[in-house]
């Protein structure tokens, strides 16, 4: 069994020259700006000491107000023992308040039932003004959403590396008319081919592929498409390397030009 050859299957990036060493260069710039992207989620992401809210507008005395927000024997947090996700039944607090009943004194506070924060959270802002969890109360039993964004944020990084990996080593010229693609022609570096098509009533034909790639990155080349009566002839450098049969047979419609992809343009003439 023969091993493929590492040299004639990566021969298609080109020596290295002026475009790698310019490509390197700049990926490694880039790591910069990646990585402040990367580390702001320990940031916007962060979780600021916080405490059920008691509305302001709440008619209850001071005294019931402080002692409305319960005190969590399971939090390991000496310094913040309040309740984060509980508060006591307000209308229950509000009838003892209305009272003149004092708590702790009239009343056992801790025998109060309790509730959820209804009226939703105050946050510390000793720290951050807002964070993502501020903005949408991405805590109690919301809490797993935080971690989520995070790891949808990762997965969107290796999504989009694999993705514009392969879209940054390919373009594309379309001879287009109104109503689709009279002649399509992608290299692809990536898969080492050269595609060629027609798109047209709404859907692609079938693909038509060449090997080998008669590219190279990186590196100055001459392309002319040729419209023949019968077929479209590509020559690069002056030397004929594809050849396509018309389907779409009305030349008189083909109208303009699409160019697009990892490709630098130097000129562009009939």
């Amino acid at each position: 069994m023969s091993l493929p050859d590492y040299d004639d299957n990566t021969a298609f990036l080109g020596d290295w020259g002026p475009f790698q060493r310019r490509v390197f260069v700049l990926l490694c710039l880039s790591i910069i700006p990646n990585g402040f992207t990367g580390l702001s989620t320990v940031f916007i992401c962060d979780t600021p000491a916080h405490r059920c809210l008691i509305p302001s507008a709440l008619n209850i005395t001071d005294e019931w107000r402080n002692a409305s927000i319960p005190l969590d024997e399971n939090d390991e947090n000496k310094d913040s023992r309040l309740s984060k996700c509980s508060r006591h039944r307000m209308d229950i607090v509000k009838n003892y308040s209305d009272r003149g009943l004092l708590p702790w004194v009239d009343v056992n506070v801790s025998a109060i039932p309790q509730e959820g924060c209804m009226d939703g959270w105050e946050y510390d802002k000793g720290t951050y003004i807002s964070t993502i969890v501020t903005e949408w109360d991405l805590v109690c039993s919301d809490d797993w959403r935080a971690p989520l964004t995070t790891s949808l944020f990762f997965f969107g990084v290796l999504t989009g590396s694999v993705i514009s990996g392969q879209i940054s080593d390919r373009f594309q010229i379309n001879l287009c008319h109104i109503l689709g693609i009279a002649f399509h022609y992608n290299p692809r570096f990536d898969e080492n081919v050269v595609v060629r098509n027609t798109y047209e009533n709404g859907k692609w034909g079938k693909e038509e592929l060449s090997e080998p790639m008669p590219f190279k990155a990186g590196q100055l080349m001459t392309l002319t498409i040729i419209c023949g009566p019968h077929q479209y002839e590509v020559f690069v450098d002056g030397e004929k390397a594809h050849t396509y049969k018309h389907r779409f047979t009305n030349l008189k419609e083909i109208v303009f030009l699409d160019i697009r992809g990892d490709v630098q343009l130097t000129v562009v003439q009939p």
